[in-house]
């Protein structure tokens, strides 16, 4: 019974690329303005009788730490007592990933279900030739009738590289955030910063209240002001980092205080939030607009307790290891100096013998990684993530060498880490690299990604409260 469930789970995963791939060769080149139809994706919402309309829902985006705003926001609201429908993309390991209930990823029972009735309204519609259904668009209107069904107070939808043209973004949405943006995705976004920030604005439709925005790049900020004044949308509610202040740190739980457009609020969180407090200001500053949509007369806990969150890939030290290991998906010069300055900040970054395994593909900032990463680390081994669509013809073992640096490579991460283990010596091992290289990470260490949290149980804060209205 077991074995025929997963054969539905991945029959179902091969139908949800079906209608891209059919249409794929006969898609013009160019930007996602003229390649995607996302307006499908809101025809198939509608049919299923418009399951997004009748919940809250907040969607995210931006070049970087979607996800990482994503289920921050989700851990905060589910600890303010709410319950909380996540809907994330790229998975880690297991497709389920992407749609979470409360921090669980759907049963895969749950996710046949599901598809079978998003598949049998898709079949009711006429696209035109060479039209399609965005397979994020299927898996979001499945998030979508799941999160309906069980009732959930508010839902996150992370959306993907844009908005304007993004599938999620059909998803009705009353709140919006927006992480930093920079110039990315260029043959589909388009070529000049203007056009990259043109699309993830687009995350602001007729039905959003308001948006928070994350601290952005002096260039970016400028655009982004320019593009909202021109079509006259909402002022952000901006966040700051000295918003967000370090009250403690002990036994790698941090308390922060954290003020709000409305109260200041006291979080206890794993030592990981040091590398994000920008991101908790954001999350913060949302979980209050979202409390005050829906409880405008309830008290909201001031003291909030996420302790056991967890943030797979990022800055995370792995448990039960025979030496110590940190995974964050660092590929460029500003990835490396985060992790150098959260190491620093929490008294890891002392004298210790370091090696790393790094997987950089083509298209990212290797001279720039290593230029920042070659005082800390006495080796790294360079290898290839599973991924076939990613290029690897860099010769950066060549470079690393180049710097007075013991080098080697090798075809994938399994073979790297028996390296390591085997005839180099260290005490802490750094594993840095594209998203695809943490999958290979966590599929063979055997690292389970099925919640966010580490622990099963919950705990309930207990602090001072204030209503919405005061």
């Amino acid at each position: 019974m077991a074995d025929h469930l997963a054969e539905q789970v991945t029959s179902y995963i091969e139908w949800i690329y079906q209608s891209y791939n059919q249409a794929k060769p006969y898609l013009p080149e160019g930007f996602d303005r003229d390649r995607r139809h996302p307006e499908w994706t809101r025809a198939l919402l509608d049919q299923l009788g418009s399951p997004d309309r009748t919940t809250c829902n907040i969607a995210v985006t931006g070049s970087k730490g979607k996800g990482t705003h994503a289920i921050l926001l989700a851990a905060v609201l589910e600890r303010m007592g709410l319950s909380v429908g996540l809907f994330t993309s790229p998975h880690l390991v297991d497709f389920l990933e992407r749609i979470r209930l409360n921090g669980q990823k759907i049963s895969e029972k749950d996710f046949v279900r599901y598809a079978q009735r998003i598949r049998s309204a898709a079949e009711t519609l006429q696209l035109p030739a060479h039209h399609y259904f965005g397979p994020v668009g299927y898996v979001a209107a499945i998030a979508a009738e799941f999160f309906r069904d069980h009732q959930t107070d508010v839902n996150i939808f992370e959306l993907g590289r844009g908005a304007r043209h993004d599938d999620v973004n059909q998803i009705v949405h009353q709140g919006a955030l927006m992480t930093p943006v920079f110039l990315e995705h260029k043959m589909q976004l388009g070529p000049e910063l203007r056009d990259v920030i043109w699309e993830k604005i687009g995350i602001l439709t007729s039905d959003t209240r308001w948006w928070v925005l994350h601290p952005q790049p002096q260039e970016t900020g400028q655009i982004l002001e320019t593009i909202r004044a021109e079509l006259h949308l909402p002022e952000p509610i901006r966040a700051q980092m000295n918003q967000c202040q370090l009250v403690c740190r002990k036994d790698n739980i941090d308390e922060y205080r954290v003020t709000t457009s409305g109260p200041i609020f006291t979080i206890y969180g794993p030592t990981v939030l040091e590398a994000f407090r920008s991101n908790l200001v954001v999350v913060m500053e949302a979980a209050w607009q979202i409390w005050r949509m829906l409880r405008p007369f309830s008290e909201a806990s001031l003291e909030l307790h996420i302790e056991d969150l967890a943030l797979p890939g990022r800055m995370q030290y792995l448990p039960n290891l025979s030496v110590p290991t940190l995974l964050d998906g660092a590929i460029h010069r500003e990835n490396a100096r985060r992790v150098l300055n959260y190491l620093d900040a929490i008294g890891q970054l002392g004298n210790k013998r370091r090696g790393a395994i790094v997987c950089l593909p083509d298209d990212k900032d290797g001279e720039g990684l290593l230029n920042e990463l070659h005082e800390y680390l006495d080796w790294i081994i360079f290898c290839r993530a599973q991924n076939p669509h990613l290029q690897f013809s860099r010769h950066w073992v060549g470079v690393w060498q180049q710097m007075g640096k013991i080098g080697k490579e090798t075809h994938s991460f399994a073979s790297a880490w028996q390296m390591a283990l085997d005839h180099l010596s260290v005490d802490e091992i750094w594993l840095l690299g594209t998203q695809s290289f943490l999958t290979d990470v966590f599929q063979y260490l055997k690292i389970d990604t099925g919640s966010i949290w580490n622990q099963p149980t919950k705990q309930k804060s207990d602090g001072k409260s204030l209503t919405a209205k005061e």
